[in-house]
């Protein structure tokens, strides 16, 4: 006698397996505090002292051109302009914006497996995101473009953390995951045929704001253009990596779905051919 799949069939996708890569995503961050606050480095390669004036021969009263740091260097000596994308503003748009796309998403389709696994993936694309910069930040400690005007105004507390931008990172990482999320669930790669609407609402509504914003750290002066390619690079390969840990590739049938959700579906399968064989 066949038994219905309905009473052996009982969802078991949220394992501890989640519970340790929520522990694992909180203990990075505990490493970026300390690495924040505790961490300073007592030689920064492009540290000089507190003052603008280029030093000279203390014999001749002569420049010194063999210096390691070249004092006029106009790539330091831009000015200091306000922040077109604030802190708060670029946190709402890392953080805010996807949650809310995923919660209208629940809303639609009260899956909260889809929910946590979409949580989870942003919540570790950032995590994994700032790992990498924040040590790179505060060890390398460039200059930011308008160092100089820091200097003159004793306003150098963040002068030496121009590589890699630190916006762009955070942009860039959930920008990625958004947008690979979003591919998935309109099933933009394995369409029948082309549809260039899937392409425009998943990948360049998205991306475009994470461009806006790394170009916005250039105008502004707050990093060189090698410091916000360097962000984009760290928040992609951050956001493409977490993305396809909870995922499927974009091409297949069910990529709207997590991986788990198949593996749960497969143990089903299983345990229901084992009953019929049992019985």
């Amino acid at each position: 006698m066949e038994r219905p799949l309905r009473n052996i069939r009982v969802s078991r996708w949220f394992s501890l397996d989640y519970v340790f890569d929520w522990l694992v995503g909180i203990a990075i961050w505990i490493f970026n505090a300390i690495v924040v606050f505790g961490w300073k480095p007592p030689h920064w390669p492009f540290r000089i002292p507190t003052s603008v004036v280029a030093p000279t021969d203390t014999d001749t009263g002569a420049l010194q051109t063999n210096d390691t740091h070249n004092w006029w260097d106009n790539r330091y000596d831009f000015p200091h302009r306000p922040d077109s994308v604030k802190v708060w503003l670029s946190a709402m748009h890392g953080i805010l914006l996807p949650l809310v796309v995923f919660i209208a998403l629940f809303i639609k389709n009260r899956s909260l497996h889809d929910l946590h696994h979409s949580c989870l993936g942003l919540f570790l694309t950032i995590t994994t995101s700032y790992a990498v910069s924040l040590p790179i930040a505060h060890g390398v400690g460039k200059w930011r473009p308008d160092y100089l005007w820091r200097l003159e105004n004793l306003n150098t507390e963040d002068a030496h953390l121009s590589f890699p931008s630190g916006h762009t990172t955070l942009a860039f990482g959930s920008m990625v995951f958004l947008t690979l999320w979003s591919t998935g669930k309109l099933h933009t790669f394995n369409a029948k045929s082309g549809e260039m609407w899937k392409v425009v609402v998943g990948c360049f509504t998205w991306m475009s704001t994470a461009v806006a914003i790394g170009c916005s750290r250039i105008t502004d002066f707050r990093h060189h253009p090698i410091d916000v390619f360097a962000g984009a690079v760290i928040g992609t390969l951050s956001g493409s990596l977490i993305y396809h840990m909870y995922y499927p590739p974009l091409n297949v049938d069910w990529s709207h779905l997590p991986k788990s959700y198949k593996r749960e579906e497969a143990q089903s399968v299983e345990l229901t051919t084992t009953t019929q064989d049992v019985t």
